[in-house]
């Protein structure tokens, strides 16, 4: 059975093995690698290509991360079986020559994502100069911890159980509904969050959990983020979403929202150029008070109900007031329905 993320995993428990090919000419991702692994705790080994088998004794989360930069080829399949033999996550790294040849790999791609049921992540390319594609350094140095122990924060469960009333459990089914009818998500249904503001904190779904099909037993109550010590305070079964920090710090910032939904729908919105007016957001590493700050300063600009792009993160609805939740389930409504794709 897969982790459940019912709490935090320690660094004996989780094993990110980094496989670089010989293709591949990122020896400098390296050190960075290994600075972040050290930042937050995590156990990493690099390996040499071709695939050796490997002992993994103990551990209870493993991720591999392939860097192949080549376009894929129906032969990398196999490839890709022998790292699910032995990894509960493989990240797997593509380059292309151009975007006719990225798109023309696509469908394959998507019915990998399918028959491996959300075990395998292929990192979409972010990166473009004149007609060549990739992955950024950056980002899979992000995957490194957000296919592993996930969150950045240090978690502190206060006890007890979280009770939604029935107006919170309408709000959490309704966003499932239009997430799962919309396809709101890119690469995997547990992508994104659903968050209603409750008392001085907030309810938000846990990390990692798949939202298109949503039990209301992974909603957590989150009460207060203590930005000094980088630490959540919440209630619930499992850890809060991975993005709790930047809403945390949001919902400081502005007191009026009172219910936000962050999507993952990149070829709807992200990236599609019919919006490049709302990609706004910097780029920056999520799960860190910095994007917090930053989404504050771009949400608190605009008076009413709204959408932003955070760029290379998907996109963040966000609705004010009394009846917020309602509001903003009906923007989702009907931005979901109307924006067509480039």
């Amino acid at each position: 059975m897969r982790f459940q993320y019912d709490r935090k995993l320690t660094r004996e428990e989780v094993a990110v093995h980094i496989f670089l090919s010989g293709a591949s000419k990122r020896a400098s991702i390296l050190s960075r690698l290994k600075e972040t692994a050290s930042k937050y705790d995590v156990k990493l080994a690099v390996n040499a290509m071709p695939f050796q088998s490997l002992a993994l004794e103990g551990v209870v989360h493993s991720l591999a991360i392939v860097i192949l930069d080549e376009p894929y080829r129906e032969a990398h399949n196999s490839l890709i079986d022998k790292y699910l033999g032995v990894f509960d996550q493989v990240s797997v790294v593509f380059a292309f020559s151009n975007t006719a040849e990225m798109l023309l790999a696509r469908p394959a791609i998507e019915i990998l994502k399918a028959l491996h049921n959300d075990k395998v992540n292929f990192l979409r390319p972010d990166r473009q100069f004149k007609c060549e594609q990739w992955v950024s350094d950056e980002k899979i140095i992000e995957n490194s911890i957000c296919d592993s122990i996930r969150i950045k924060f240090s978690p502190r469960n206060v006890g007890g159980l979280v009770h939604l009333t029935p107006k919170e459990k309408s709000f959490f089914r309704r966003a499932s509904e239009l997430y799962s009818e919309r396809h709101l998500y890119h690469r995997s249904a547990s992508d994104g969050y659903f968050l209603m503001r409750r008392d001085s904190g907030f309810l938000i779904t846990a990390t990692k959990t798949y939202k298109d099909k949503l039990v209301l037993d992974r909603i957590t109550w989150v009460h207060a983020y203590d930005r000094a010590s980088n630490t959540i305070f919440y209630t619930g079964e499992f850890l809060p979403s991975s993005d709790s920090v930047e809403v945390a710090i949001l919902l400081a910032a502005d007191k009026r929202i009172g219910a936000i939904i962050h999507t993952h729908a990149s070829d709807r919105w992200t990236r599609n150029p019919s919006f490049s007016h709302l990609n706004v957001i910097a780029e920056l590493p999520y799960g860190e008070p910095e994007l917090g700050d930053c989404i504050a300063e771009n949400v608190c600009r605009q008076s009413s109900d709204g959408f932003l792009i955070m760029r290379e993160h998907g996109e963040i609805f966000w609705a004010r007031g009394e009846l917020a939740d309602e509001r903003l389930l009906h923007l989702l409504d009907i931005e979901s329905e109307q924006r067509t794709y480039a």
